[in-house]
């Protein structure tokens, strides 16, 4: 028993947790609840509510598409994407971009998130440009054009990170990985 409560203290030291969650997403508590039901961001429930470090970014992400998409549009748009969450949040800390939106010429093509995962680009030249690119201090944080939303997120991960700073958020180095 001592050993389990000790390996979740370890294991809670190296996660974010409910109420840090929903400080550095924007999202309330309930929110966060919504995104969990919807099986978009499911947070570890072992020891107490406890969310990764990816799960963060991608609610961050979230946070900004709700600004422009419905929940139901979001949601249906993130599972109709050509990946699945695990690899979604997998890509995360490695990618550039997240466009979400409708793609091709027909009104009913529905709504798909891409991101945009440079690590394996054909040459270190294309990773090198589109990193410059979506990484300038002029590029916004959130780009919407027609019917895609663009996201940086070399800028969201920045806005998560001084947001923990601010909050004073323990074991932070720890919590990033």
């Amino acid at each position: 028993m001592r050993r389990e409560l000790r390996l979740g203290k370890i294991e809670k030291s190296k996660l974010f947790t409910q109420k840090q969650a929903a400080d550095l997403s924007g999202f309330t508590r309930a929110q966060l609840i919504t995104w969990e039901e919807s099986e978009i961001v499911l947070p570890k429930r072992e020891y107490a509510i406890l969310y990764t470090w990816n799960q963060l970014i991608l609610l961050r992400i979230l946070y900004y598409l709700r600004q422009r998409w419905s929940i139901h549009q979001v949601v249906e748009g993130i599972r109709n994407s050509r990946r699945s969450i695990d690899e979604i949040l997998e890509m995360l800390p490695k990618s550039v971009v997240a466009n979400f939106g409708k793609f091709g010429i027909h009104p009913d093509i529905e709504i798909q998130l891409h991101l945009h995962d440079f690590s394996n680009a054909k040459d270190d030249l294309e990773e090198i440009t589109a990193r410059k690119i979506f990484s300038r201090e002029d590029f916004p944080l959130m780009e919407q054009k027609g019917r895609q939303t663009r996201i940086s997120i070399p800028k969201i991960i920045q806005e998560v990170k001084a947001f923990a700073e601010e909050k004073e958020v323990k074991n932070l180095d720890l919590k990033l990985g």
